[in-house]
């Protein structure tokens, strides 16, 4: 069966990398949205009880809570997508699988790092139109990875903006931000530098949505700009707009030092219903075009994603305080959610990319730490759920 939910980095073997050179961004979105990375040849692969042992023909790379993509097989159950269990050495790994599946596997078994399942109806060079899986809110996302505004950028950014629907990479209907909205589209901000230095990332999603951290500057490798693309949950029955574009947005286009306030995903509403570079397809009415939104933690009263709150663990249980995050629109009307993504009640509570499972409200779910910023120049965090469904 198909795994929903999955997570990447730029530290997993054969990752993307991401620069400040142009068409780095959509090589980075090729690898985890539709095409996988890593391929490794499997030399055996058997199981006994549930629990499949693979064997691979060299270092295989992958790690615990990977979701490898198995094919080659000549048996049916075993060409499927698994989530890695244990790592006993470089050479072997074992994931769960159906006591009932024929073992061992014959043919000429492969394995990579499986994509989220999105298709990239439209591209050009450097420029590309993402779209979700069939069953989510089908709305584009137009990634134009050359941005020429200013020309002293030099791959340092990329522009995005969201369609309702595209004929082609350049023509699409139902722009959200609209160009009144932002004349030039928002803005990813892949690296503070014009060159082939790497730059840490994470991406995280499903069949219908992705959250991306980007750590552009180069002093600060731990501090991550928060993108967002996708169709988030709804409390209207047959929503049919709750896409979401969440990206920088400054007033001109300019090479920032610092991320400051455009860069504003990490940041919480406190009984206000917009933000800069957070749009929605519609409202929820389904009626008009593009509206701004903003996101809100618990009842409004954090500001920042982990930016403040109790001691952690928390004195009374020892435990991780959490809480949904709501999109708000118009007269502060929760009409939407994040899903999968939680702020932590805490201040920055976790080490990056540190994992706990099984907490309150979410039995056998694993929430993983990942990297924000709000502000200049300021740390926050967000825990998403990389167990799945969301939905």
């Amino acid at each position: 069966m198909t795994l929903a939910v999955k997570r990447y980095t730029s530290t997993q073997t054969g990752a993307p990398t991401l620069n400040g050179t142009a068409g780095s961004l959509v090589t980075l979105l090729d690898a985890c949205l539709k095409d996988g990375f890593n391929s490794q040849s499997i030399s055996s692969a058997t199981q006994t009880g549930g629990t499949a042992t693979v064997t691979f023909s060299g270092a295989h790379g992958y790690a615990v809570n990977d979701v490898i993509a198995i094919s080659g097989a000549n048996e049916a159950a075993w060409n499927d997508e698994f989530r890695v269990l244990t790592v006993a050495d470089s050479t072997h790994l074992t994931f769960a699988i159906d006591s009932g599946t024929t073992s061992p596997a014959t043919g000429t078994l492969s394995a990579m790092i499986a994509p989220l399942g999105w298709t990239k109806p439209f591209s050009g060079t450097n420029k590309a139109a993402y779209l979700p899986q069939a069953q989510y809110v089908q709305s584009y996302l137009r990634v134009l990875d050359d941005s020429s505004t200013p020309t002293s950028a030099n791959g340092r950014w990329a522009k995005l903006r969201g369609y309702e629907t595209m004929s082609d990479v350049d023509t699409g209907t139902g722009p959200f931000p609209d160009t009144t909205q932002a004349a030039n589209a928002l803005t990813c901000w892949k690296s503070s530098t014009s060159d082939s230095t790497a730059r840490p990332w994470w991406l995280v999603g499903d069949g219908g949505i992705f959250y991306l951290g980007i750590a552009a500057l180069a002093s600060q490798p731990g501090v991550y700009g928060g993108y967002a693309f996708g169709d988030i949950n709804s409390l209207k029955s047959g929503d049919g707009y709750s896409s979401l574009l969440s990206a920088w947005q400054a007033g001109v286009d300019t090479l920032p030092s610092v991320y400051g306030t455009p860069m504003a995903f990490a940041t919480l509403v406190a009984y206000t219903a917009t933000q800069v570079g957070k749009y929605l397809a519609r409202t929820y009415t389904q009626l008009g075009t593009a509206v701004a939104c903003g996101f809100m933690g618990d009842n409004g009263v954090y500001t920042v994603m982990g930016g403040s709150g109790p001691t952690y663990p928390h004195p009374p249980d020892n435990g991780l305080l959490f809480a949904p995050v709501a999109v708000v629109e118009g007269s502060v009307i929760r009409s939407r959610a994040l899903p999968g993504l939680y702020t932590p009640l805490h201040a920055n509570p976790l080490a990056l990319l540190a994992t706990v499972t099984d907490v309150p409200d979410l039995p056998s779910r694993t929430l993983q730490c990942f990297g924000l910023v709000t502000g200049n120049t300021n740390a926050a965090q967000c825990l998403i759920d990389i167990t799945g469904p969301w939905r």
